[in-house]
């Protein structure tokens, strides 16, 4: 990994960021990519601060799931980038609290893209055969997403759903990609320890990443689901 490049998908914040931090100085380059350009400044900040390393390279890249262009653009830029790019980390999600028949239409539309269509269609952009290369060769996909997915709920029933069909996505697909040598995991963590609340703390699962990682090349881990202990 000390020679390529990584992509986090919703580095600007939360989870995102904790993984940012910890695989900081594990690969030559990390792509810190989401929505808003002012919060991934703030992660490039922190992984600045935190090695000073001047081999290491940092490249922000501002991407919206839910914009169709907005990822074609994205995918396109990293053809610039002369870092061979092996791994997609993908933290970035949508969330609404109500009833799903209370969203409007376009907000309804939004979220599937940010949990569902738009993970899906920015790793199959990635994967394609005509451009993959000697440096866009992913061989690593982590997706996450949320052991809620196995659950029913009454007041998140999109954001559970929309999720759902990315654990799906990733088993089914992962199965199809193997062969192809991509591993594909995706890592459902349960409840997360924030503002007080007990739960898995997000180190814990950037900790979790950075071992997938690292597996050998005979191995392949097709989902992990992390509760809480206790």
């Amino acid at each position: 990994m000390k020679d390529c490049a990584a992509i986090v998908l919703g580095a600007g914040k939360g989870l995102g960021r904790t993984i940012c931090r910890k695989l900081n100085g594990r690969f030559k380059c990390l792509i810190l990519a989401g929505r808003s350009r002012e919060n991934l400044e703030v992660t490039l900040s922190e992984l600045q601060r935190q090695d000073a390393d001047p081999n290491l390279e940092f490249v922000i890249s501002q991407v919206d799931l839910t914009d169709h262009d907005s990822i074609a653009t994205f995918v396109e830029s990293l053809k610039d980038l002369a870092i061979p790019i092996r791994a997609l980390i993908n933290t970035a999600a949508g969330f609404y609290r109500g009833k799903f028949y209370d969203q409007s239409f376009e907000s309804i539309d939004r979220l599937v893209s940010a949990n569902y269509t738009g993970p899906v269609l920015l790793t199959s952009k990635l994967l394609q055969a005509g451009l993959r290369s000697e440096l866009i060769d992913i061989i690593h996909v982590t997706n996450v997403n949320s052991s809620t997915t196995l659950d029913s709920s009454s007041s998140s029933s999109m954001h559970t759903s929309s999720k759902a069909a990315l654990n799906i996505f990733s088993r089914i697909v992962g199965r199809e990609l193997i062969g192809d040598g991509v591993r594909l995991t995706i890592l459902a963590p349960g409840t997360f320890a924030r503002d007080g609340r007990k739960g898995v703390s997000e180190e814990s699962l950037a900790h979790i990443v950075e071992f997938l990682l690292t597996l050998p090349d005979d191995a392949w881990i097709e989902a992990i689901e992390v509760r809480p202990r206790g």
